[in-house]
């Protein structure tokens, strides 16, 4: 079965390294997406206006970070550190 190429080859495009980190920033996004939801709603269930905050928190934050990654100046540190940070305050949310 043929499968589409995912990322650009450098070689046959100028613009390639801009959008493999698109690219790569939306692949990032569409990951984290379906635990960040069901932590979401599990939180909601108990605390809805902390989870509703934490959410738009995340939102906002997901947003300046997929720009920040398509400019190609946000380290994959400061990526890694705010999603953790992010999923370990909706768990204990969720979890009390």
């Amino acid at each position: 079965m043929f499968y589409p190429t995912m990322y650009a080859v450098e070689s046959e495009n100028p613009q390639a390294k801009l959008f493999n980190c698109v690219q790569r920033a939306h692949q990032n996004v569409l990951e984290f997406m379906p635990t960040f939801i069901s932590l979401l709603l599990v939180g909601g269930l108990q605390y809805p206006r902390l989870a509703a905050v934490l959410g738009l928190v995340y939102v906002v934050a997901r947003y300046f970070s997929s720009r920040a990654t398509q400019l190609v100046i946000l380290t994959k540190g400061l990526q890694v550190e705010g999603d953790f940070t992010m999923s370990g305050s909706l768990v204990c949310c969720s979890a009390q």
